[in-house]
């Protein structure tokens, strides 16, 4: 029973926190008080208004993609075996409508536990608490009608520690609190992978009081005087085509950068940025922390652009900061297959997810679980 409810738990925390990125923009959005209010100059609201109306074009759609990750760099136990590579692909069918959204994914291949972080010294220490790796099949499938969100995460792995262990789990749940909506579904949002929000590019160039207006959107909860700056740099060639160039500051109230982004918004491709530089101050003010770059476009409609191909790379923190030099520790390539914009949508597409049955559902309201059950022939 407790390594049933410890499988659960990893899933449902592979369900919620479903990449590191995330993880990164609630750490640079987290602290007490107020924020102070953020200053656009005139030459950026027009740019954000223009942005706006783009933006509208891809309201609703409909999109099959292929992700292709790969990790290298991670700390494992000195005991264990040397892991084989972690790769892994995933195919996401996700349709959208507003802030409705269905996504449902399906993984295949090698894929890394983070329990004890990126290493520590408790991942020499204790091997019952070190990193390791599952190689198998996971499922997701995420619905949210903008007023009540369903969940279901199903993994059938073999846990390459101590002994190869099988590992089947599943787990579902229905909420009253609302999913975010992936930036896969906002191709204005597409290449800020790390460090980003789950709000529409517009929204997120006006500062965190409007990000956290937003709805769906995490609460700003900055410390008094803390800064979002976010300026126009000008006109630069990137990807082969001409865009402006943006840079996005998140200042301490002593003065001292957070965190900065460099992106270019292509001017014939709908101002979608073509590329993205994301920098932890701490770490390096010069060398970038991630990096995002779109490599391939397909026009879906006369006129309306949208992603074909484009890769991500992480780069690690420590020798960043203490040796001045990137080193890859995570490679992502995204290849959309098809992308459709304005499809019907089928009845209840937003709102039915029948759990198989023998699943364990959880019903939450307002963060707290108010019953849980185990679904018997494919319940809603």
């Amino acid at each position: 029973m407790l390594i049933q409810k410890i499988m659960m738990t990893r899933l449902a925390v592979s369900i919620f926190v479903l990449s590191i990125p995330m993880a990164v923009v609630l750490m640079l959005l987290s602290a007490r008080g107020e924020p102070q209010k953020t200053v656009l100059s005139e030459e950026l609201q027009s740019l954000i208004r223009e942005i706006e109306r783009n933006e509208a074009l891809y309201h609703t759609l409909k999109l099959n993609l292929t992700t292709s990750r790969s990790e290298e760099g991670i700390r494992f136990h000195s005991d264990e075996p040397k892991p084989k590579p972690i790769q892994s692909e995933s195919q996401s069918d996700l349709i959208t409508q507003g802030l409705k959204f269905r996504e449902e994914v399906q993984s295949k291949g090698r894929f890394i536990v983070l329990v004890s972080g990126f290493g520590s010294g408790e991942v020499r220490r204790n091997i019952s608490n070190a990193n390791y790796t599952e190689v198998g099949t996971r499922e997701m499938i995420l619905v949210s009608d903008g007023t009540t969100s369903r969940h279901f995460g199903e993994g059938d792995v073999v846990a390459e520690r101590q002994g190869n262990q099988p590992q089947k789990s599943s787990i579902g749940g229905i909420s009253n609190e609302q999913f975010r909506l992936p930036n896969l579904a906002r191709p204005h949002m597409f290449v800020l992978r790390y460090g980003g929000a789950h709000v529409p590019l517009s929204t997120y160039l006006k500062g965190i009081k409007a990000i956290g207006e937003f709805r769906g959107a995490p609460p700003p909860n900055l410390r008094a005087g803390t800064v979002f700056k976010a300026q126009i740099l000008g006109t630069e060639q990137c990807q082969g085509l001409e865009c402006t160039k943006l840079m996005i500051e998140i200042v301490n109230p002593g003065g001292t950068p957070r965190s900065r982004r460099e992106l270019w918004l292509a001017h014939d491709r709908n101002l979608i940025p073509v590329k993205d530089l994301f920098y932890l101050c701490s770490n390096s003010n010069e060398i970038p922390f991630a990096e995002a770059i779109i490599d391939e476009w397909q026009e879906v409609r006369p006129g309306v652009w949208f992603p074909l191909k484009a890769h991500s790379n992480r780069f690690s923190s420590y020798l960043i900061k203490h040796e001045g030099r990137q080193k890859r520790i995570q490679h992502v390539k995204y290849d959309f297959n098809s992308v459709q914009l304005d499809p019907p949508i089928p009845p209840n597409e937003f709102t039915s997810l029948k759990f198989p049955p023998g699943t364990e559902v959880s019903i939450r309201e307002d963060g707290k679980i108010i019953k849980t059950f185990v679904a018997e022939a494919n319940e809603l």
